[in-house]
């Protein structure tokens, strides 16, 4: 975590120039990550952080290095005293252990850069773990993706069709449909392990309901069929087109497994 840290350093919302007064009409400015040194040259005080949410300042170097209970609020917790603040700079960028602790910080963030630290092994190890398991994600997103469009089941047999919030998929697929108007059926018929004759329903449609114009093919159901002829095909076909509320006349396209069934 201190790596990562360094690495992005402290973050700084420079669209906050002042803010809330307190009681005494006192309040941080952005004027305060600004050191005036004793020659008249100005630099960053790179290692001051101001916190909206809490108003108050800390110490980036000091939060992260520190060992123990420092002394200030700078250190330790944060610091809103805004009568006192260019006072407490002051103390406390001249401190030892805070001059000690932004040596540490920037030897570090140098070593990172570079790649030079003494766990240089380690950390390459953690970057490959890192890049290796941004891959797993990204397959497992896929893997979803593909299952939710092809309405298949995470569990196979454990899976309970027809029960409620199960069709969510489907709902939306009959959505793009019908927000395309036009579409072709695919029909596919196969016997399963009881030599029961099922037929696969798939839909071919132009996605219109993104910025990116696509044609996609959704899988709907598996329907038993009986009759295999052309004319038992479309009468299943018919019946189940109905059922999901789709009008066979937008149909503009057929496509089924063998040439009789075609003709």
């Amino acid at each position: 975590m201190i790596d990562v840290l360094v690495m992005k350093g402290p973050k700084r919302d420079l669209s906050i120039v002042k803010g809330p007064k307190d009681k005494f009409s006192r309040r941080f400015t952005a004027n305060l990550y600004t050191r005036v040194l004793s020659n008249g040259e100005k630099c960053d005080r790179d290692w001051l952080v101001y916190s909206k949410e809490l108003d108050k300042v800390f110490c980036f170097s000091c939060k992260v290095f520190k060992r123990g209970i420092g002394r200030g609020q700078l250190m330790n917790k944060s610091f809103s005293d805004w009568a006192h603040i260019g006072e407490r700079l002051r103390e406390h960028e001249t401190g030892t252990k805070h001059v000690n602790n932004m040596a540490i910080w920037y030897e570090l963030r140098l070593r990172l850069n570079k790649n030079e630290t003494i766990d240089k092994t380690p950390q390459n190890l953690i970057g490959k773990e890192k890049e290796h398991w941004k891959n797993v994600l990204k397959r497992i997103i896929s893997i979803v993706k593909f299952l939710a469009k092809h309405r298949l089941a995470f569990r196979g047999s454990k899976e309970k069709l027809y029960q409620n919030s199960n069709g969510t998929i489907k709902t939306e697929i009959i959505k793009k449909i019908k927000q395309a108007k036009y579409f072709s059926v695919i029909l596919d018929c196969t016997p399963d392990v009881s030599h029961q004759e099922q037929m696969s329903l798939i839909i071919r449609y132009v996605n219109i309901s993104s910025n990116s114009v696509s044609i996609e093919e959704s899988f709907l159901r598996f329907l038993n069929v009986n009759d295999t002829t052309g004319q038992g095909l479309f009468n299943v076909l018919q019946s189940e087109l109905k059922n999901l509320d789709l009008n066979i006349l937008n149909a503009r396209g057929q496509g089924y497994d063998n040439g009789s069934n075609m003709k």
